[in-house]
């Protein structure tokens, strides 16, 4: 009789790799260059991003002051949502991200926590 010989099955060993704020702050940094300076402000659990390109900065002051229209503005919102999603499913819940004011950096734009739009300084605008 044949002899069935039941060969080892090779376990597919995944190893979690701990991502840290910083991972994830190098990240941000690296592909929004240019666009955005990325901070991370441990006493709100936060990421800031403070617009630093110089039209992008003119267009928000024309969306503030209903000189151009709010497409764009829905684009950066939809796009931070993302960013919030995967950092909440690399990090986990809790991380805040805020768009800030270029012209008045005490005052938060687009705020967004795990996916969920908390603040949006041109809601309700168009």
């Amino acid at each position: 009789p044949v002899e069935k010989v039941e060969k080892p099955v090779k376990k597919e060993v995944k190893e979690e790799v701990e991502v840290t704020v910083d991972d994830i702050l190098g990240i941000y940094n690296e592909n929004l260059n240019g666009q955005f300076q990325v901070s991370y402000n441990e006493k709100e659990n936060s990421f800031i991003l403070m617009p630093i390109n110089a039209t992008f900065n003119k267009d928000l002051a024309d969306m503030m002051n209903e000189r151009l229209p709010l497409d764009e503005w829905y684009n950066i919102v939809e796009g931070l949502r993302n960013l919030s999603i995967s950092t909440e499913e690399k990090l986990g819940g809790g991380y805040g991200h805020a768009i800030m004011n270029p012209y008045n950096p005490e005052n938060i734009l687009l705020l967004i926590k795990d996916g969920t739009v908390l603040l949006d300084a041109f809601e309700g605008m168009e």
